[in-house]
């Protein structure tokens, strides 16, 4: 398997489709993770919102049993009618003791909390019946008429021993009966159940936030898990479309601009291009060479043609490239003195000489007559010293008479590639910098700088 992967490399669209479904069930599982983690927060606000409602409840009943006594109290001390009409509202009307126990069992159901406040409403109603006794020895102290009371302190029976008591020990008896040790033994036992009802609320509540909260820790740690599983996936991406794409793309192009076969590496979609590239790149190349041979070389010389000098120009990074314009000196007195035959053997002669000193790093261009470019791929101005040596070096090898072959001269003209520069301005360069040489007395070399 992994002798295979690493001959074939690895498939982009199968990694792709694989990180897409981990990505995927991730996504989907931190999705489901967020809506249970809601569901919690909205479970512990429920409840806690539950929780001030059953302690209402809880202090409701307290309130109410606390108002009875006072209106009851209050009534017995001073006579007036209004606290005894009070009492019988609540109690008859308003009536939230019994509102508190039923909210508290429809909210909470019928628990330790209800029993203890439907504990207290028990005691409470049993205290009422004091209370009423009380309200009846006090209304009759104050000379009420027993037809205009409520029906609960009318239905009261008074002991005879009661009945005989003067209207202020009546009136003394009902304070008795309310501010006794009785009552407040009763209201103790009131107060009782609502503390721990409101401990049994409180003590319900704390567990069950309790246990919510260590439902919310392991959601908040299982949402952290799969938020740095799905950041992992990502980062995985990106490391495998870089290494198996990216990088090998870079070089490839690297390659490609240095005409040469791509190696083959990345993932297995980036080989198989890189692949046919290869064979496409050595056909063509094939190709090129041979009708570049055939239709682009000169026959006298076989260097380049000027139809070979055009298809340079189309090919090559000129921008990056020194261009020589080369021209031999008084080549035309060489073909008057002593013939064609003689001039085509000195043209032979120079362009052997420029194969000689440029061939391996240079394309030469024998553009017709004496005329010659040379373009130096990867050549800058760094290059000036090595040009001048090899021109130096030409033109001291030409200035020697070699069998037949009289002694000639060449004049250069040189100027360096520049980005932004048009093929135009390029070669007007060269050009100006080659009559310059001339210029200065031919057998020489000049950059266009200098001119």
């Amino acid at each position: 398997m992994f002798k295979y992967i690493s001959r074939h490399g690895v498939s982009v669209r199968k990694v792709n489709i694989l990180m897409v479904i981990i990505a995927g069930f991730i996504s989907i599982a931190l999705f489901v993770a967020m809506q249970y983690t809601s569901h919690l927060f909205s479970e512990t606000l429920t409840l806690t919102r539950q929780m001030v409602g059953w302690s209402r409840s809880a202090y409701d009943m307290q309130d109410a049993s606390d108002y009875l006594t006072e209106q009851i109290r209050s009534f017995v001390v001073s006579g007036d009618r209004l606290y005894l009409d009070n009492y019988f509202e609540e109690a008859n009307v308003t009536m939230r003791r019994e509102k508190a126990l039923k909210n508290l069992s429809e909210y909470h159901g019928k628990n330790d909390a209800y029993n203890s406040l439907a504990g207290a409403m028990t005691e409470s109603v049993s205290l009422m019946d004091l209370e009423y006794h009380a309200a009846k020895l006090a209304a009759i102290g104050y000379g009420y008429d027993e037809s205009e009371l409520p029906e609960e302190v009318r239905n009261v029976s008074l002991s005879s021993s009661e009945l005989l008591l003067s209207d202020s020990e009546k009136r003394s008896k009902a304070e008795e009966l309310l501010f006794g040790e009785s009552y407040r033994h009763q209201k103790d036992l009131i107060a009782d159940h609502m503390q721990s009802c409101l401990s049994q609320l409180s003590s319900s509540l704390e567990d069950e936030q309790n246990a919510i909260f260590e439902q919310l820790e392991r959601q908040v740690f299982l949402e952290h898990l799969l938020t740095f599983l799905l950041i992992g996936v990502m980062l995985v991406i990106v490391a495998f479309v870089s290494s198996q794409v990216l990088v090998p793309l870079k070089q490839a192009v690297d390659f490609v601009r240095r005409d040469q076969d791509i190696p083959l590496t990345g993932a297995y979609e980036l080989r198989f291009l890189e692949k046919n590239y290869n064979v496409m790149y050595q056909m063509n190349r094939e190709k090129k060479e041979k009708l570049v041979y055939e239709a682009s070389h000169d026959k006298l010389t076989g260097l380049y043609n000027r139809r070979g000098y055009e298809f340079l120009l189309d090919n090559l990074d000129i921008e990056t490239s020194a261009i020589l314009m080369v021209d031999l000196d008084k080549f035309k007195d060489v073909n008057d003195t002593f013939g064609h035959d003689i001039g085509d053997k000195v043209i032979i002669r120079v362009a052997n000489s420029l194969r000689k000193n440029f061939g391996e790093e240079a394309y030469i261009c024998r553009l017709g007559g004496d005329e010659f470019v040379v373009i130096m791929l990867k050549t800058g101005k760094k290059d000036r010293d090595t040009i001048e040596k090899k021109v130096g070096r030409i033109n001291e090898r030409l200035q020697r008479k070699k069998n037949e072959v009289p002694p000639v001269s060449i004049s250069v003209g040189v100027t360096f590639g520049q980005m932004g520069k048009t093929m135009e301005s390029i070669f007007k360069e060269a050009d100006i910098a080659l009559y310059q040489a001339k210029d200065r007395g031919r057998s020489g070399i000049c950059f266009y700088r200098e001119a």
